[in-house]
């Protein structure tokens, strides 16, 4: 028997645990993060090439020489040989076939390569073009692939030369730590680092040691794994039968109202094209959501297919960058007055290479294990999701209403 009642038990405690691991974040002040103010935390090139960048430079305004990076080259290269004294750090550094490496280091006999991923997709050829590059310089190569998780670069990006993976949530973490204690006499700098000790923390999903030791505790037996292990596996289907429900509720919540100026509606994922997601029941649209969140992360939505006095538009809500929803008017630009007129009633100010968009009030997260930002988690409060379906229901009606005027 699996005793799915005895982790619902320890669940309940760890619940517990957290709650007051989250009061003591707040007592202590650490909610209150620069970069999350901001909303800088996912910026690849601004947020974390800039700060590591100048974190490893010996020239960096910290000031401190090659300080931090002995600590980099030793904790997350493991070079021994390197000579610090030849070092050359370098950010953006353009190839001879105009790609830019996010980072290269370098000393006499060493030509280190890292390239950082957070959001970005690889490109095609990006890390054997950067090895290519690198051993024109007739040193030692080496090539590092840095990725939140230590995931594995795509072998569209390879071509299958050799790379070493490293991690935020392993090596830049545990880098941040060392730097941050050797800066113990430096009040600026080590609470600048425990700033991005902790956003680091925040999108690995990294938990208090607290919470990892009552984790460990509390999955002590056989029953008590194998029930953990099937309840993790299944996961992502949770939240994507949330996410179904979400979908088709606020389709039809949607469709029912305008009538008269809605000719159809779907709900799609967005590839390479907008797909079309046909489905019988919100089960098996939560087996599709689900197939297709496990597989990448990927945009979902609803089409609107609008007919006003024999004009047709599509208009899209969907959801993008993990949480954020917008309404978009059109495929691509257009600039009939009709368009423009709807654009400034409903307040579009964004205009992209496809359309004009706007970012909705109502804001939601479905990406599970897969988070990039704060989960929803109340949408498992019945009240609660009612009321965000309640919310971008009514958003979206009036924004199609203002076809109507």
């Amino acid at each position: 028997m699996i005793d799915f009642y005895e982790l619902e038990k320890r669940l309940i405690k760890l619940q517990g645990k957290i709650e007051t691991v989250k009061e003591l974040k707040k007592y202590k002040g650490e909610n209150f993060n620069i970069f999350s103010i901001l909303n800088i935390e996912r910026f690849e090139v601004k947020t974390h090439s800039a700060l590591i960048y100048e974190l490893i430079n010996p020239k960096g305004s910290h000031n401190q020489s090659k300080k931090y990076l002995e600590i980099f080259i030793a904790d997350i290269l493991n070079i021994k040989d390197f000579d610090f004294n030849s070092a050359k750090v370098n950010r953006e550094h353009l190839t001879d076939t105009n790609r830019r490496i996010d980072f290269t280091i370098e000393d006499n006999n060493n030509f280190i390569v890292i390239e950082m991923k957070i959001d970005a997709k690889d490109q095609i050829n990006q890390l054997s073009d950067y090895k290519k590059f690198a051993d024109k310089k007739k040193k030692r190569t080496r090539c590092y692939y840095l990725t939140l998780n230590g995931n594995d670069a795509s072998e569209l990006s390879t071509k299958g030369i050799s790379y070493e993976r490293i991690s935020f949530s392993f090596h830049i973490l545990n880098w941040i730590n060392k730097s941050i204690e050797k800066s113990f006499d430096l009040p600026i700098i080590r609470e600048s680092l425990t700033q991005y000790k902790i956003l680091i923390e925040k999108l690995t999903n990294k938990h208090t040691k607290e919470i990892e030791m009552e984790v460990l505790k509390m999955i002590n037996t056989p029953d008590l794994i194998e029930s953990a292990t099937i309840l993790s596996e299944n996961i992502g289907l949770i939240w994507a039968k949330k996410e179904a429900i979400f979908w088709d509720e606020v389709k039809n919540r949607t469709s029912k109202v305008n009538t008269d100026i809605i000719l159809d509606s779907s709900i799609y994922f967005f590839e390479k094209d907008v797909i079309e997601i046909n489905y019988t029941s919100q089960e098996e649209l939560t087996q599709k959501v689900n197939e297709k969140r496990s597989a990448k992360n990927i945009e979902f939505g609803i089409r609107y297919k609008l007919n006003r006095n024999g004009e047709h538009f599509n208009c899209y809500l969907y959801l993008y960058n993990s949480s954020l929803l917008s309404f978009q008017i059109g495929d691509d630009i257009i600039e009939s007055s009709l368009v423009i007129d709807i654009s400034k009633k409903i307040s579009i100010t964004g205009v992209n290479k496809n359309a004009r968009y706007k970012e909705t009030d109502t804001q939601i997260n479905f990406y599970g294990k897969n988070n990039s930002k704060d989960l929803s988690y109340e949408i498992f409060d019945s009240q609660k999701f009612e009321d965000k379906l309640n919310k971008i229901s009514s958003e979206v009606n009036n924004y199609i209403a203002k076809f109507k005027q």
